[in-house]
């Protein structure tokens, strides 16, 4: 077995165990919260998550393109232009988010929340507060999440494995310490953002320690390198749009349409089905600077075999997970939140659904970035994006939570995955003919 190949299975199987922790974290943080906020201030701080999503377009689509940059310098061993595009996208994500985040805190008084996220008037007054802390906590993720970019790029991706656990359960956490002290949903947020971002930024330093040359404070070399940089990023930029808003935004919707506590239930949906993407990103995301690095080696016959045997298990193991998941998703929730909130039929069949073209488009996803497909995926993702958006006003009213998410998959499906496969079959055929 080659040596790429060994690190994406290292990759894998470190994160296996360490994903488990995380997600075992994620889902204890739910019926905690829902205890100690109620129903409907947990459903109002999810929403609230939707909106101050859009600071993660901050980034510019930086964070994505490094991942290719370094992947593809280390194929050619140049540890010094890794660095410069690692320094360049460090400083212009700081300079971006500080910014965004600035802007956040002093236009979150001018929202009418109320109208918004359908809100109560005593939960109005501490919106504005909540997306504040959201802003910030967004920003400094943003930043700390460059470094572990860059150890997927290194193909290190298992070194990440243990800071996100760690950081998962750090955030469990402070959420356990605020609902002790008995904060208020604003402290309980910062208590909760804030021991989660420890972890994240502990492997920040020790990146920087192991790997000096991550770091190259060259301004002509920077400057030089720059456009290209700035042509990836804006494909990823596209992509990171197009997704905030068709998906990311969902609680916000949702809220505004059937109000915080239908927000709740997909927040619960979310979190349970949830479990696969993540399951799954642990074996598809060390493939991205893999497929890069084989790119640049002219290894096509990697390439092929590694995407067909890639597909293939997303595809049949997604699907069966997502029918068992959904089968024993009643009797899951019940014993999880002992019935306090409970996601409808519809949400948890859609849910079922979007598991399972969610795992596949991610497998698509990382084969485009590995080979540089940008211009493809801004075809697909922008269609999709503007069908989502109009077909919400739509279905929202009527069908609430079910119908938001069904749009979004239906959209997905039409304008991502089904093209997807065609683009494959015209990438794999020539290549077929030629090794014959």
């Amino acid at each position: 077995m080659d040596d790429r190949a060994n690190r994406v299975i290292m990759t894998f199987g470190a994160g296996l165990a360490a994903r488990a922790v995380q997600a075992a974290a994620l889902l204890a943080q739910v019926p905690l919260a829902i205890g100690h906020l109620g129903v409907g201030q947990y459903g109002m701080w999810m929403a609230i998550v939707s909106v101050s999503s859009f600071v993660f377009l901050a980034d510019l689509g930086l964070s994505s393109s490094l991942t290719s940059l370094i992947a593809e310098a280390l194929g050619r061993d140049d540890r010094r232009q890794a660095g410069i595009h690692f320094t360049s996208a460090l400083v212009a994500v700081a300079c971006f988010t500080t910014v965004v985040a600035a802007v956040c805190c002093v236009a979150s008084g001018l929202v009418p929340w109320s109208a918004v996220l359908s809100l109560d008037a005593r939960d109005t007054a501490k919106a504005a507060a909540v997306f504040r802390v959201l802003a910030i906590g967004g920003a400094l993720t943003l930043i700390t999440g460059l470094f572990a970019r860059s150890r997927i790029a290194c193909q290190e991706g298992y070194r990440n494995s243990l800071w996100e656990a760690s950081g998962a359960l750090a955030a469990l956490l402070g959420l356990a310490i605020a609902k002790r002290a008995g904060a208020d949903i604003v402290a309980t947020i910062a208590w909760t953002i804030g021991f989660g971002l420890l972890p994240p930024s502990l492997n920040a330093l020790l990146l920087i320690r192991e790997k000096p040359w991550l770091i190259q404070l060259d301004r002509a070399a920077m400057a030089r390198t720059a456009p290209r940089l700035i042509r990836l990023s804006a494909g990823f930029f596209i992509l990171t749009m197009a997704y905030v808003v068709s998906f990311q935004t969902h609680g916000a919707v949702i809220s505004h349409y059937a109000g915080p506590r239908a927000a709740a239930e997909y927040a619960v949906g979310f979190r349970l089905f949830g479990l696969l993407p993540q399951f799954f990103s642990l074996m598809l995301t060390p493939l991205w600077p893999a497929y890069r690095d084989a790119c640049v080696r002219g290894d096509t016959r990697w390439t092929k075999k590694t995407l067909a045997w890639s597909l293939a298990f997303t595809a049949s193991a997604s699907a069966i997970a997502s029918l068992v998941l959904l089968g024993l998703s009643d009797k899951l929730i019940a014993v999880w939140l002992h019935e306090t909130v409970l996601p409808s039929p519809a949400l948890r069949l859609w849910f079922a659904i979007w598991a399972v073209t969610n795992c596949i488009a991610g497998c698509l996803a990382m084969f485009y970035h590995g080979l540089g497909w940008m211009r493809f995926q801004v075809y697909q993702a922008v269609p999709a994006m503007l069908a989502a958006v109009i077909i919400w006003p739509l279905v929202g009213a009527r069908f609430g939570a079910a119908g938001i998410l069904g749009a979004y998959v239906v959209a997905h499906a039409a304008f991502v995955v089904v093209p997807g496969f065609v683009r494959l079959r015209q990438f794999v055929r020539p290549a077929a003919r030629t090794d014959a």
